[in-house]
């Protein structure tokens, strides 16, 4: 049966089957999350915003091809924006992104959200199960950290973020990331709210991207620089992605969404 469009939003083409991923339990397909991006993007506007693709971030995390990867990395203008966002997935499968399960067997079974934020010069990884996605992190800012800004070092600094929300692990924190001079911070954040399934990676990476997006719009400049609004991003990720709306409600509320623009869509733009 052909795999027809449905729906072409921003220039992200949706088919029948990501629709059918948004009405069952299952995992979340990289068109669904670049979908939910653009739907950010033409939402707050903002210049010094990038949400770079799932396509685009798995051909820098897995390309050999040097020259295509340089040209893809400066294409994207990184070092214009302030926070970046990447999707990070563990395939094994060179060729694309696969999140399909047969039988027993799972190839690219997760997702998690990688997150540059300039002032700092900061990598901030969400993993909604923690350590899963680590090593692929880790490997992503090495290849990307160059092309965010004028750091070609190899060193990459990483800082654990503590779990809970105390205020001395604030002041910790901040400490250590005074010391770090102009070496890439890379932090693995352990307050990121963890899944309790094994399919709903996807939407986690949605919701915390559109809650650290609603967090940066309301900053004034000033607040952007200060290392302790490192603190208020734990605010943010405690109050707002809540696990009971993002594994039971947030896949059907795309889903209507997409019926909704659906209705209103031209048939024409899908011919």
């Amino acid at each position: 049966m052909e795999n027809e469009k449905i729906l072409i939003f921003k220039g992200v083409t949706l088919h029948e089957s990501d629709r059918e991923i948004l009405s069952n339990p299952s995992y979340i397909s990289d068109e669904i999350i670049q979908f939910y991006f653009r739907y950010l993007m033409h939402t707050y506007e903002k210049d010094d915003i990038l949400f770079v693709s799932p396509t685009v971030s798995f051909m820098l995390a897995n390309s050999t091809d040097s020259e295509g990867i340089k040209h893809s990395a400066e294409s994207l203008k990184l070092r214009e924006k302030n926070l970046i966002f990447f999707t990070v997935n563990n395939t094994i499968n060179n060729e694309e992104i696969s999140t399909t399960t047969t039988d027993d067997k799972q190839e690219g079974t997760h997702w998690s959200l990688l997150v540059y934020y300039r002032p700092f010069h900061m990598f901030i990884h969400h993993d909604s199960i923690r350590g899963t996605n680590l090593s692929n992190a880790i490997h992503l800012c090495k290849i990307v950290k160059g092309f965010v800004s004028d750091d070609d070092d190899d060193d990459l600094v990483i800082l654990t973020r503590p779990a809970k929300i105390r205020k001395k692990n604030r002041q910790e924190f901040t400490a250590a990331l005074d010391k770090v001079e102009d070496e890439a911070v890379l932090t693995d954040w352990l307050f990121t709210p963890q899944q309790e399934n094994w399919y709903d990676c996807g939407l986690y990476v949605m919701k915390i991207a559109a809650v650290i997006c609603e967090w940066y719009v309301t900053l004034s400049e000033g607040e952007k620089e200060l290392k302790e609004g490192m603190g208020m991003w734990s605010d943010v990720m405690h109050d707002k992605v809540e696990k009971v709306y993002v594994e039971n409600q947030m896949r059907a509320d795309i889903l209507e969404f997409v019926d909704l623009l659906m209705e209103n869509a031209d048939e024409e733009d899908l011919s």
